[in-house]
């Protein structure tokens, strides 16, 4: 939906956020156009904030070349990338016209010429652009009457409407013009209420777009009604006797839904909590689910156990019983994800911006002998592809990685026992933790002459316990000495 050099100038911005600091060249290769393209883009992102948010020379480039963030705008740059991105979408007729069509639900053609200040023949030519848009979901724009509205797979539209206006809006501004979020918080059951505290305001904001994406729908008599899978729905039943977590369905929050309806809209109203708001399912409700999984004789949890198994002939680390169940539960529920949307699962990854990589393009030995084992396993090459990512994901964060911190304190006889009890306290021990053997360790952190930093010993000159800014850059080489020696390991 955006023009793609805009789309391009964002992702590099997004790009930018994500390191302390890049270059031409490694912008030029990561994105593949030339540094020429790649300095136009720098400075029509510094335009574009300067014109949007007032904020003068937004990205930086320092003598040596390097690229970054204006420090004045660092803290909030994530914010600020966002609502960049919610500004180009909204100076888009098109966004806004599918806004309009998901938030109304039905509108008529009067008040989409009102609201978009535009021509009946504009309209049209809008209209097919739309259609052409949304034709990999399968979702139609329906004209009756004058009347316009998106019709197709109903549970397709609920998670495209939801994926689209979550991802442009974040927690920005709020899409929908009939009813405030103080209005739905109102109307929520007391058992949701008492969780709203402790949600931060992304996700308190993401679970009421939900909650009124459903609620417009129900509105409108626009049900659940589709020709489900059996071993599809009978998963999900024994899913729901575990944890039902539609309060607002069984406490009529939506209104009276027809009886013939009601059966399957609980069904998915649970089953989409499971991959739409994953957080809000407890830790053991999954375990015990996957439990559950590994030992359920259907199709589905079949294919997860034989998945299972053949990652168990290459996987790097050993997996507990309870990370095993775990595996179960992930894996089940991504199979019948992929079951109920097949391709339209990728189309649904397009709407997020910047779209999640999930290791598709990584090229390390490990995750390369996954998708070996995982194209021999799966007959379908995209499902493949995307169970390797799950495993490789799932399996790495298995790894323990250890750094190991040498103390060599001579100047402040307190010095030692203040750093150990901060670096203790701050991390966990299991993984990272003072030595005693210099030979042995990751990092040397010292107020005197030390030898010169190898490869795999960095050497950190620490002036004062006192000094915050030396507090700062050592967390900063823990962390980096953490991700380098992780990603070494796992090849």
């Amino acid at each position: 939906m955006i023009k793609a050099s805009i789309l391009r100038k964002l992702n590099v911005l997004f790009y930018i956020i994500r390191k302390e600091g890049t270059s031409l060249t490694e912008l030029s290769e990561n994105f593949t156009i030339p540094k020429r393209t790649v300095k136009e883009d720098l400075k029509t992102i510094n335009e574009l904030m300067k014109d949007e948010f007032s904020m003068k020379e937004y990205l930086l480039s320092s003598r040596q070349g390097v690229i970054s963030i204006n420090p004045a705008y660092q803290q909030d740059a994530v914010k600020t990338a966002y609502g960049l991105k919610l500004s180009l979408l909204k100076s888009q007729v098109i966004f806004n016209y599918c806004v309009l069509l998901i938030t109304k639900v039905v509108i008529c053609k009067d008040e989409l010429l009102d609201t978009l200040f535009i021509s009946e023949a504009y309209l049209a030519k809008l209209t097919a652009q739309l259609r052409e848009f949304l034709l990999p979901y399968e979702i139609e724009i329906t004209i009756e009457n004058d009347q316009y509205s998106l019709t197709g797979n109903e549970l397709v539209v609920r998670i495209f409407s939801y994926i689209f206006l979550k991802d442009s809006y974040q927690n920005i501004e709020w899409p929908f013009t009939d009813i405030s979020q103080e209005d739905i918080r109102k109307g929520l059951p007391e058992k949701v209420l008492r969780l709203s505290p402790t949600f931060s305001n992304t996700k308190r904001s993401s679970l009421y777009i939900l909650h009124q994406v459903l609620r417009s729908r129900y509105d409108h008599q626009r049900y659940l009604n589709f020709e489900s899978d059996p071993a599809i729905d009978k998963l999900i039943e024994l899913m729901v006797e575990h944890y039902d977590s539609a309060y607002v369905l069984h406490t009529g929050g939506y209104g009276e839904i027809p009886q013939e309806h009601f059966h399957q809209e609980l069904l998915y109203f649970n089953f989409v909590r499971h991959f739409l708001a994953s957080d809000s399912i407890p830790y053991r409700t999954k375990v015990e689910l996957g439990e559950v999984f590994s030992r359920t004789d259907d199709k589905f949890c079949q294919i997860s156990n034989k998945i299972y198994k053949a990652f168990l002939t290459i996987s790097k680390f050993p997996i507990s019983e309870e990370g095993s169940y775990l595996y179960h539960y992930y894996l089940t529920i991504f199979n019948i994800i992929y079951a109920l949307f097949e391709k339209r699962f990728e189309y649904f990854l397009d709407l997020l911006l910047p779209k999640p990589t999930f290791h598709l393009d990584s090229n390390t030995e490990y995750i390369t002998k996954i998708r070996q084992v995982m194209v021999e396993t799966i007959s379908d090459d995209y499902q493949a592809n995307y169970l390797s990512s799950l495993l490789y994901s799932l399996s790495t964060s298995e790894d323990q990685i250890k750094i190991r911190i040498y103390l060599q304190m001579n100047k402040d006889f307190t010095a030692v026992y203040v750093l150990k009890n901060r670096l203790r306290a701050l991390f966990n021990s299991e993984n990272i933790y003072i030595s005693d053997n210099y030979s042995l360790a990751d990092i040397v952190v010292t107020d005197s002459l030390e030898e010169v930093a190898t490869d795999d010993k960095s050497i950190f000159y620490f002036d004062s316990v006192n000094n915050e800014d030396a507090w700062e850059h050592l967390l900063i080489l823990i962390r980096r000495t953490y991700i380098k020696k992780r990603f070494k390991k796992i090849g």
